[in-house]
């Protein structure tokens, strides 16, 4: 009897504690939309938040030059030009760069730290994941000087994340939105 009672308890703890999330047909409808929205490859994300591979040196001067709210970990974004745009098969981006950089792209000029290129990617890949009612897509780009590796998460409400791998910098994301690019509107 006591065998019984406790694989009962271990069972109903199991199964209740599963991560497992549901999902309305609302909210599954939302996200098959945001996916073909994404088919058509005219869209911008802007970015609001910057996370940056948190260091001691970031947080040491994070106090300093850092926007208010912000942290080591986390940059406030909102009222700084940015974005990651991509139309038909070319992707630019304009993106502001908190972090720590390996090789700089010219020493002499410290204002173009950012992360900035335009061009068509390789091996671009969009995917939509049912589970999780999200699209991916991960794509290789490369400037002058480096070589990126950009991946994009967007869920249903149009949010997204951007990770973006360097060969010249520590890993950063990005967390915004997306918005629809008109086909006429021409990139920066």
């Amino acid at each position: 009897m006591k065998f019984l009672f406790s694989f009962i308890v271990v069972a109903f703890i199991i199964t209740s504690c599963s991560g497992t999330k549901s999902f309305t047909e609302a909210d599954k409808q939302a996200a098959l939309s945001v996916s073909n929205f994404l088919d058509e490859k005219q869209f911008e994300f802007e970015a609001e938040w910057a996370n940056p591979l948190v260091s001691n040196e970031l947080n040491q001067l994070a106090p300093q030059l850092l926007p208010q709210g912000s942290n080591g970990s986390r940059v406030n974004l909102v009222g700084t030009p940015n974005y990651l745009r991509i139309q038909n098969d070319t992707v630019s981006a304009d993106l502001p760069y908190f972090g720590i950089m390996r090789f700089p792209r010219n020493p002499s000029n410290t204002n173009n730290a950012g992360i900035y290129f335009n061009g068509v990617p390789k091996d671009y890949k969009q995917s939509f994941n049912e589970k999780k009612q999200q699209t991916t897509i991960s794509f290789d780009i490369k400037d002058e000087t480096e070589n990126y590796q950009v991946f994009i998460t967007v869920y249903s409400n149009k949010s997204a994340r951007v990770s973006i791998n360097s060969s010249h910098r520590n890993t950063i994301s990005y967390d915004g939105d997306i918005t629809e690019v008109s086909s006429n509107d021409e990139a920066l």
